[in-house]
């Protein structure tokens, strides 16, 4: 994994946020995004991941969204069916 992005506290991203390459977006406060989308990922092919811990809330307050071009979810964020606790342990790839 390349750098780490942390918010924490109260964080609020408007206009529209790139988050690219092997980044690792890590956030345990409470975060609100509004004014344009927040993409995960480039075309470089790395995966770029999200992470809303526990203790954090990601809270998309229009209809902006989240485009996601390469990822990887880290627990307790899911897509698609649900998964056994055994596999909670292991990032979600998506590509």
């Amino acid at each position: 994994m390349g750098a780490i992005l942390h918010t924490e506290g109260t964080t609020t991203v408007t206009g529209g946020l790139t988050i690219g390459g092997t980044v690792l977006w890590e956030n345990t406060g409470s975060l609100t995004q509004s004014g344009g989308a927040v993409t995960v990922g480039d075309a470089s092919g790395n995966k770029a991941e999200l992470y809303n811990a526990p203790t954090g809330t990601y809270d998309i307050a229009d209809d902006s969204g989240i485009g996601i071009v390469s990822l990887r979810l880290r627990p307790p964020c899911r897509e698609g069916g649900d998964r056994d606790a055994a596999q909670l342990d292991r990032p979600y790839e998506r590509g």
